[in-house]
């Protein structure tokens, strides 16, 4: 079964495990995630012991064919985050 949590259910989950401010849950989980956004928008990689390992990774771009003129076409290079899940994490 597949459960979706959002920020703000797991903001409230972190409130009543540890009796922290609502307010102060936010900002805390504010700062996480915007720390691992800008370390990865900066081609570097957070791990995190026991859950696993965040990195920015180069796609290289794909070959495709034009459904108009029929010609070979190139699409560009990317960089994508990919998450990694640690070994504790998958069992």
């Amino acid at each position: 079964m597949s459960r979706l949590i959002s920020k703000l259910s797991l903001v409230n989950l972190i409130k009543e495990e540890t009796g922290i401010p609502t307010k102060d849950v936010k900002n805390i989980l504010s700062s996480i995630l915007n720390n691992i956004q800008q370390t990865l928008a900066l081609n570097g990689g957070v791990n995190i012991k026991g859950f696993g390992k965040f990195e920015s990774k180069r796609r290289k771009g794909r070959k495709y064919r034009s459904f108009q003129g029929n010609e070979l076409l190139k699409s560009k290079d990317q960089i994508v985050p990919v998450f990694k899940p640690s070994t504790i994490l998958k069992e």
